[in-house]
């Protein structure tokens, strides 16, 4: 069973974690690094993706200044998304040859990390035919969105804990338009401390993806 790190970051700034990413995927591409889960909260935070247009923010920038919410252009797939406080945010760092996946594969066990983990807190959660992401009855919980860099995985998921749902309101999630953004406290009204679901995830992870963990401080 191959080996993965974990480590818990916190609250860390967008292109704080960019830039860690892409440290990890250099290492990992020219020397033997294995596999890392990186598993944090960002600030305040929309983030469009190379296909995203710009059409689907739907305030003025001085709006989203108004609500401290930065603003970052990005080299990931997929649209438009909110990050926030409250939003479980993971990015695994990942070679998708050695642990024999394909691109379809890895996006499919991600998902189901997730799915799997709502299950354990009583929620329902499935996939939508030809989208990325996990939907419940009462909307979108989680958005996906990768990029590949010569087999190694960066960016990742985005699960809804209990984040400020009001901020989805400006954007088109994702550019599907008038799709309900949800999280965990809306469908349970229930405060579960993020670490318990991060407990919970670190597990199906392990347990899908294959991984024997390992924790640690990620070293600046």
């Amino acid at each position: 069973m191959n080996k993965c790190s974990v480590y818990r970051l916190g609250v860390v700034e967008y292109s704080k974690a960019y830039q860690i990413q892409h440290e990890l995927v250099k290492k990992k591409l020219n020397e033997s690094l294995q596999d890392v889960l990186l598993l944090l909260e960002h600030p305040p935070t929309i983030t469009l993706g190379k296909s995203g247009k710009i059409e689907n923010i739907v305030v003025e920038k001085t709006v989203l200044e108004k609500h401290n919410i930065a603003l970052h252009f990005v080299d990931r797939g997929g649209d438009v998304t909110y990050h926030g406080p409250g939003q479980l945010v993971g990015y695994p760092i990942i070679d998708i040859e050695e642990e024999n996946l394909t691109f379809h594969d890895y996006i499919h066990n991600l998902e189901q990390t997730i799915i799997d983990t709502l299950s354990v807190f009583g929620l329902k959660a499935y996939r939508k035919e030809n989208y990325r992401g996990v939907w419940t009855d009462s909307g979108k919980i989680a958005s996906i969105g990768i990029r590949i860099v010569k087999k190694i995985t960066m960016h990742g998921f985005a699960l809804n804990v209990n984040p400020n749902l009001n901020h989805f309101n400006f954007i088109i999630p994702c550019g599907l338009s008038n799709e309900h953004m949800t999280s965990i406290f809306e469908m349970t009204q229930n405060h579960i401390p993020l670490d318990s679901i991060m407990n919970v995830y670190e597990e199906n992870f392990s347990k899908i993806f294959k991984y024997e963990l390992d924790y640690g401080t990620l070293l600046a």
